[in-house]
């Protein structure tokens, strides 16, 4: 079975980082104002969304531990090494993890990589 909403579609998916239940397709970089948008659509499925764990690398932020959306207070997690584009997100009745298609990143960031530890880091330019 399949469900559609604006940025999210919901089936059981088979992909190379592992079995997700659907696919996520933010508009931005920015997991807070990304979390505000899919919040409530994702709390149909879920319950009431009381953490968000995320691959830092995939955002480019360590943000605040707690933010609010849908009046609700929802925890972040943000770690180094999860499954590559994948957010996983936790509420009162289960959770979900979503593969995540980021939009390409604007061109003052694609200069961003990472290190051997995973970490970001900008490269000197000439």
């Amino acid at each position: 079975m399949s469900r559609t909403y604006p940025l999210l579609t919901l089936r059981t998916l088979p992909t190379a980082l592992g079995k997700v239940h659907g696919l996520w397709s933010p508009l931005s970089h920015d997991l807070i104002i990304e979390i505000d948008r899919i919040a409530q659509q994702i709390s149909q499925e879920v319950g009431t969304i009381r953490r968000v764990v995320y691959r830092i690398n995939d955002w480019g932020i360590q943000g605040p531990a707690v933010v609010s959306a849908t009046g609700t207070s929802i925890r972040l997690e943000g770690f180094w090494r999860p499954k590559y584009a994948t957010n996983t997100f936790i509420g009162k009745r289960g959770s979900i993890e979503l593969a995540t298609l980021m939009p390409p990143l604007p061109p003052a960031h694609q200069a961003r990589r990472t290190d051997s530890h995973n970490r970001p880091r900008k490269l000197a330019t000439a």
